[in-house]
């Protein structure tokens, strides 16, 4: 979720424990006092977390899924309370659960917080009780199974080319919807090859949530960008380049050789099956085509040996990236 002055984004413990510790140290061992070896515990590893950060990416609230769909260790910072930051973090740990095909959702709420969770369709059950001197009580909300998905997140193609369909589009705003399909497909790998990393485009929240996902995703998932000239990029402070800082060894920005500069089309692959191309890179006139190997491969084929060559590029030198 994203407003004008916070968004909510996925987290793994792997990457982002020094945020998330950052913002539940403040809030529950520092406000609340609750002991220090009683905040951590080995749920933390294996839940799904989620980050709310400010503009400036920096961490202002948090929450946790865990696997059997236990939402908790909501917290918020106090400077941002009352704006609705909790509201986005509890949103975003229910699609979660939704979308993993949990039927239940369950929490330890604070007595004095059962209003704010029943706003969000938590009842309470149960008789209240003490945990670490604090009264609670369980909720627990009911949830519908998720809209039917192709691909699901396990499935693979019946055949190297699975019905495969060329959809041509020839302005930004089917450029935009081409790739948010891509991206809901993509699982693992994504390979792009763009002239100005598509400014406009992939700075876009919708595609920037979706390229958070994927990069925090617990499918060790690699995503690899060469850009021509990243200078406006860099310039204009593109999301994707603070991701890319945040997490190095998930993806990379290298800046083609010489001798491949003069390449005119702008390309994107996803895990070997999902490709969108434009046959220039300066306009927005392409196609798209999902679960067609061949032709991803073929673009595949193509951008290894450019990649091999490439260098990490001077403008993100500077930003240490």
């Amino acid at each position: 979720m994203i407003t004008d002055d916070y968004f909510v984004e996925p987290a793994t413990w792997r990457f982002d424990d020094e945020a998330i510790r950052a913002v539940r140290t403040e809030v529950f061992i520092v406000e609340q006092q609750v002991p220090e070896d009683e905040e951590w515990d080995d749920d933390d590893p294996t839940s799904q977390h989620f980050l709310a950060l400010d503009r400036s990416g920096n961490a202002i609230g948090t929450a946790r899924l865990t696997r059997d769909g236990r939402i908790g260790r909501v917290a918020v910072l106090k400077d941002w309370r009352g704006q609705k930051v909790g509201d986005a973090l509890l949103r975003a740990a229910v699609e979660a659960g939704t979308l993993q095909g949990l039927r239940e959702l369950r929490l330890a709420a604070q007595t004095y917080a059962t209003g704010f969770y029943q706003r969000h369709g938590f009842e309470p059950y149960g008789e209240i009780f003490q945990d670490v001197g604090i009264d609670h009580v369980w909720m627990r909300r009911e949830l519908e199974p998720p809209a039917p998905a192709s691909p699901s997140l396990h499935e693979r193609p019946e055949s190297p080319d699975r019905n495969p369909e060329r959809k041509e589009f020839d302005d930004r705003a089917h450029l935009l919807q081409h790739w948010h399909e891509q991206l809901k497909a993509t699982r693992r790998r994504l390979t792009i090859f763009s002239r100005d990393l598509d400014l406009r485009v992939l700075d876009q929240p919708l595609l920037m949530d979706q390229l958070r996902s994927l990069a925090v995703c617990d499918l060790r998932p690699q995503i690899r960008i060469l850009v021509l000239d990243s200078g406006a990029a860099v310039q204009a402070c593109h999301p994707l380049i603070a991701l890319a800082q945040r997490l190095p060894s998930v993806i990379q920005i290298r800046r083609p050789a010489k001798d491949h500069q003069d390449y005119p089309s702008a390309f994107s692959v996803g895990d070997e099956h999902h490709l969108l191309l434009r046959p220039f890179g300066d306009q927005f006139e392409g196609y798209g085509m999902l679960w067609h190997r061949r032709e991803a491969r073929r673009q595949l084929e193509l951008f290894d040996p450019m990649w091999e060559a490439a260098s990490p590029d001077p403008n993100f030198r500077r930003l240490a990236l």
